[in-house]
């Protein structure tokens, strides 16, 4: 399953040289920026459920809470279960929003094959992510 997220748009990016509907959305105090081009009919302070950065569907501000509020109050522990080497930063990043989640990394398929030529791109990717958690860091999202 692959889950959107309700958030609120709170400012629209302009982008010179692309030709692309973008903004920030906030999501519970965590603010990162969306594609919305295939929400065209979305509007400043709309709610938009998001998935994997893109705005899929505009939704009204009683089921963004009723989503978030579904979130927080169900009992237990839930499961994040993504790529190991990007799980710290998505398990710091909803346990900011509130979220008990418990993380479950998912060995990333290139490091499993003991191939030399792999080595480099999963050095990349890693390199790639250690910035990443580093930017989370200075901007207060983890």
């Amino acid at each position: 399953m692959c889950p959107t997220i309700p958030g609120k748009i709170v400012s629209f990016i302009n982008v010179e040289g692309l030709d692309l509907r973008r903004g920030k959305v906030d999501f519970g105090g965590i603010r990162k920026e969306v594609c919305l081009e295939y929400t065209p009919e979305a509007r400043l302070g709309d709610y938009v459920l998001v998935h994997v950065g893109f705005a899929l569907s505009v939704i009204d501000e009683q089921e963004a809470r009723h989503v978030f509020e579904a979130l927080r109050n169900t009992p237990g522990r839930k499961v994040l279960l993504t790529s190991d080497y990007h799980t710290f930063r998505a398990w710091r990043a909803f346990r900011k929003a509130g979220l008990n989640v418990q993380p479950r990394p998912f060995p990333d398929a290139g490091k499993r094959f003991n191939d030399w030529r792999q080595r480099w791109p999963i050095f990349l990717q890693l390199a790639g992510e250690t910035g990443k958690i580093l930017y989370y860091r200075a901007r207060g999202w983890i």
